[in-house]
């Protein structure tokens, strides 16, 4: 249901991957303050900005796949995003777990990533290694979650996790699954992926002088039902489903004789 990976057996992993990704965060959280001023940013997964980037689909607002809309003046940041060598490395790495452990289920989502692709060319898709069609980057110094169902996301799938920033992961920041009764440490640089759509979760609190920031890849159950109904909503075959008043009083006519 759910896998906790320890770091890669890589000797850059801790020596440079994980530092530089805490640098990153670090450089878009102080953006983010300088943008926000003393703003309070309050959603319904916690109070902390994020970056959300890439594809998604629903919501009740939308008509076809569409990429995430930002501010203009985001848009140097979300290059920034993009070109980070080391989000590209944590996502080939989630790509790669992935892979090993639901070689079927990572599959699905790289046909239904192909065929989205084939039919809309130009939405964004921000690593090209990894199975997933977008990606937040929790930004707050102190990025602790509300307990909450990630409802959007594919229903069986997964979604990626992991977490950085200087806190001792021994005595804070914990996720919880609290369907399962279960409480993990995520240690810096480890990933975990879990079914976030179904399970809900959250984090513990880490000490007031700590920092913990969070990155996590998903992709919407909405884009594998269109992609699944030819890349089309499909209205017409819905409203034919409905009688018209004819047809109901036919079929009335038949039931009385």
């Amino acid at each position: 249901m759910a896998v906790f990976a320890r770091r890669p057996q890589d000797p850059d992993w801790m020596s440079k991957v994980v530092p530089s990704a805490t640098e990153l965060f670090e450089v878009l959280e102080k953006i983010m303050s300088i943008r926000l001023g003393n703003t309070s940013v309050e959603h319904r997964r916690g109070q902390y900005p994020q970056f959300t980037l890439g594809t998604t689909f629903g919501g009740g607002q939308q008509v076809r796949p569409s990429a995430f809309c930002h501010p203009r003046p985001h848009d140097p940041v979300i290059e920034m995003i993009l070109d980070s060598v080391v989000l590209h490395r944590l996502s080939g790495n989630a790509g790669r777990v992935f892979q090993t452990f639901a070689p079927d289920l990572h599959g699905h989502y790289c046909s239904m990533l192909h065929d989205l692709h084939k039919v809309k060319p130009d939405l964004p898709h921000p690593w090209k290694a990894s199975p997933f069609s977008a990606a937040t980057l929790n930004v707050g110094r102190q990025t602790i979650t509300y307990r909450h169902r990630d409802f959007q996301n594919l229903a069986y799938g997964w979604c990626s996790l992991y977490a950085f920033g200087k806190f001792d992961h021994k005595r804070g920041g914990h996720l919880i699954l609290w369907d399962l009764g279960v409480i993990v440490e995520i240690p810096p640089g480890c990933l975990a992926l879990v079914p976030s759509a179904v399970l809900e979760h959250s984090n513990t609190t880490i000490g007031k002088d700590e920092t913990r920031y969070s990155f996590t890849e998903f992709t919407s159950g909405h884009l594998f039902r269109w992609v699944d109904n030819k890349c089309s909503q499909n209205w017409r075959f819905g409203l034919e489903l409905f009688s018209t008043f004819e047809a109901w009083c036919a079929r009335l006519s038949q039931v009385i004789s």
